[in-house]
This record gives structure tokens, sequence and C-alpha cells, in this order.
């Protein structure tokens, strides 16, 4: 790491933000609903609460994950800043990502 340039660790950082986008979220959120949807397969002698429940968590699933596209996406002001520190602009603390994060983590586990 040591051996890469100043553009190469931008342009390296700009890579990972946008993979970040795109696997983290993204692929994860549609792996998540091709799951749900396939439960549907199962659901017939289930009572009728599964089907209500497989559909709000699809929905849940689906809305977290626009969110979190979203704030992916607004982190900073403008987008470019988030991995070249040269550009003038603003980005939330990552602290307030851990937080929410936790809190999350901490209500999924809850929730079983």
């Amino acid at each position: 790491m040591d051996t890469l340039t100043a553009e190469q660790k931008r342009q390296r950082a700009k890579l990972a933000y946008w993979q970040a986008i795109n696997v983290n979220v993204v692929a994860l959120t549609f792996l998540k609903l091709s799951i749900g949807l396939c439960l549907f397969r199962l659901r017939d002698g289930f009572a009728s609460w599964f089907k209500w429940t497989l559909w709000f968590m699809l929905g849940f699933v689906g809305v977290w994950g626009i969110f979190g596209v979203i704030s992916l996406l607004l982190h900073c002001q403008p987008v470019a800043k988030h991995w070249d520190d040269r550009i003038e602009g603003t980005c939330y603390s990552f602290e307030l990502f851990i937080k929410i994060g936790t809190v999350v983590t901490g209500l999924a586990f809850c929730s079983y």
C-alpha cells in the first residue's frame, strides 16, 4: 500500500466507495428479496399471518436497501469528497453510521 501514489490511492478509494454501494447494499438487498420471494413457494399450508409477515419483511428489506443506497450517496456533499480529500465539502461522521448500525443490529437480534 505504501508504494501507491496519491492519485492511485484516490482511485482505489473511489472504486471501494462504488463497490460498497453495488455489492454491500444493492446486491445483498436483492439477495434478501429473492430469498423472501422463494419462501412464498413454501407458504401453502401455513397460516395467513405467515403471508402477511413475509410481505412486511419484503417491504422492509426493500425500503431498507433504498435508504442504504441514499445514505451512502449522501454521506459526503459533493459525493467525490468521499474519496478525494482535496475537494471542498462536508461529510457526516462515521460514528453516526456505526451507532445506527449498532442499533439496527441490536433490534434485528431482539426480533428473533
